[in-house]
C-alpha cells in the first residue's frame, strides 16, 4: 500500500527511510560495527547524511538534526549512556567547528543520483 502521507507523517516516512538507508549501509559494509561506535569518520559520515538529507530532501523544513543524528545511532548501536551520548555530542561539535559537516555540492549529489541509477545492476 503506497499511501501518499502529508505533513509531519510525510517528514515522519523520509526520515524512518533515511534511518533505515543509513542502517543498511553500515550493516552490509562493516562486519564488526561494535568496533566504529566512537569512529570519528562514521560519525562524520551520518552527520554529512543528514545534512545532505536536510538541504536537498527536505528542502526549508526545520528539523533537529541531533535527534535524527542520535535515531540512526541508536537504531546501529542501541540504547546509548549520557556518557557515550556526551562523547558523540562532543565529537559532532569538534567536526562542526573545523566545518567537516557540511552538505554536498548540488553537482555531486546529482552525479551520484545518476551513479546509483545507472550503473547499480
Amino acid at each position: 500500500m503506497n499511501c501518499p502521507y502529508k505533513g509531519k507523517l510525510k517528514l515522519l516516512k523520509k526520515d524512518s527511510q533515511l534511518i533505515q538507508a543509513i542502517y543498511e549501509d553500515v550493516k552490509r559494509n562493516f562486519a564488526d560495527v561494535n568496533s566504529l561506535k566512537f569512529n570519528i569518520e562514521l560519525i562524520n559520515k551520518i552527520a554529512n547524511e543528514i545534512e545532505d538529507y536536510h538541504k536537498y530532501k527536505l528542502g526549508k523544513k526545520k528539523i533537529d538534526k541531533i535527534d535524527l543524528f542520535f535515531k540512526i545511532y541508536e537504531t546501529i548501536y542501541g540504547q546509548l549512556n549520557d556518557k557515550d551520548k556526551m562523547q558523540i555530542v562532543d565529537t559532532l561539535t569538534f567536526l562542526n567547528d573545523n566545518k567537516k559537516i557540511k552538505p554536498r555540492k548540488i553537482i555531486r549529489f546529482l552525479f551520484d543520483i545518476l551513479k546509483n541509477v545507472f550503473f547499480k545492476a
